[in-house]
């Protein structure tokens, strides 16, 4: 049997070979500082779900990626051999509590099947205690090779900010557009579980 694990690598692997996740970071990572004052830029930071490692070159000391494309992995490991690349689910990573300074989430989470975001979102909270999140809220204009929908989590934006705050966070900052929303999280490290 096929896990989803497999089943998405295959479907990202195909989406980045075609040129898929090239989109500019920068608008959001403008965002970020604003919002962050001094705790910009953070020193030690997580990309889940990398892509193609748009995050590399913007002031932290280290960088580390997971995405669950075995082919981008291999890709960024070329690419930029001082960072660190791993190939996985971001709902469970390999990395120990409180790791990261900061760990990003651009474009990602609505890319999720509902409980896998829940649970993605409490792995980011547990992996580092400040969080940056771009999740769009409308259906992907891409779709996979069978046609499919990539946005599985497609929701507004007031769901998103209620979700954090479900599991604990503080969102610190937030900015609503019109197709997504920008959240900044800072949480006091608990114990969570998946409601």
């Amino acid at each position: 049997m096929v896990t989803y694990e497999e089943t998405e690598d295959d479907k990202y692997s195909w989406l980045y070979e075609n040129g898929y996740g090239t989109g500019p970071v920068k608008k959001t990572l403008d965002w970020c500082a604003s919002v962050a004052g001094e705790d910009w830029p953070p020193n030690k930071v997580l990309d889940l779900g990398c892509g193609r490692a748009s995050l590399i070159g913007h002031g932290w000391k280290s960088y580390t990626g997971i995405d669950i494309a075995s082919s981008v992995i291999k890709e960024n490991r070329r690419n930029f051999p001082k960072s660190h690349f791993v190939h996985g689910s971001i709902s469970e990573t390999p990395f120990d509590d409180h790791e990261f300074d900061a760990v990003f989430c651009i474009d990602v989470l609505e890319h999720l099947p509902e409980q896998i975001a829940h649970e993605s979102i409490v792995e980011a909270l547990r992996v580092a205690t400040m969080g940056f999140f771009s999740i769009s809220t409308r259906p992907s204009y891409y779709k996979s090779r069978e046609g499919e929908q990539l946005h599985l989590t497609v929701q507004p934006a007031q769901w998103w900010l209620r979700l954090f705050e479900k599991y604990g966070s503080e969102v610190a900052a937030s900015r609503v557009e019109k197709h997504s929303v920008l959240i900044w999280v800072r949480h006091t490290p608990l114990e969570f579980e998946v409601i």
